[in-house]
């Protein structure tokens, strides 16, 4: 079972609140010398991810933007990659530890934030679990009452879709079109 859980703009509130409530939130000094990788990492990403948007600033120009300094170019290629770096920093439940948790609970088999580049205000959780029994099971957590709760707290709004998974597999002509 797979769904898709589409979360509006008070997600940063949200995510910060769970955290804390699940008692996950938690800095470590061991970790600091990965921070500067993943940083640069996500700099990449960022001036990946919206070049192919056709965002024309270089790499060294997104750097400078998320290190606050003013940049010459086009206001609204400014503006994605401002959007890009504060979409990423909002989802911090990968910061947290909450998603982990969630990911360790028995049944499940994914779970996954994404943030669309051109609508940062805008969330994309993919979850997949074992069966009916273990989402019911997850839906019953204290950590799910929690979020309940928030997102009353923050009028938060959510659109569900439900897809399945294909066990009988695709069709050749299918197939063709899947890279694995």
């Amino acid at each position: 079972m797979q769904g898709t859980q589409v979360v509006g703009a008070s997600i940063t509130n949200l995510v910060i609140e769970i955290g804390e409530q699940a008692g996950a939130v938690a800095t470590y000094d061991a970790f600091q010398p990965n921070s500067t990788l993943r940083r640069e990492s996500r700099i990449k990403s960022i001036h990946s991810s919206l070049a192919i948007e056709q965002n024309t600033l270089t790499l060294e120009q997104v750097s400078d933007i998320i290190d606050g300094k003013r940049v010459l170019g086009p206001p609204q290629d400014i503006r994605e990659v401002k959007n890009a770096y504060e979409a990423y920093e909002r989802v911090s439940l990968e910061k947290s530890g909450t998603a982990d948790l969630i990911r360790a609970e028995d049944g499940n088999l994914r779970y996954e934030y994404y943030i669309p580049m051109n609508d940062p205000e805008t969330v994309l959780l993919i979850d997949a679990w074992k069966d009916q029994e273990t989402i019911d099971k997850h839906h019953a957590s204290p950590m799910m009452q929690t979020i309940a709760s928030l997102r009353e707290k923050y009028d938060l709004h959510m659109t569900v879709e439900r897809y399945l998974s294909d066990d009988a597999g695709f069709s050749a002509h299918d197939s063709s079109f899947i890279r694995n």
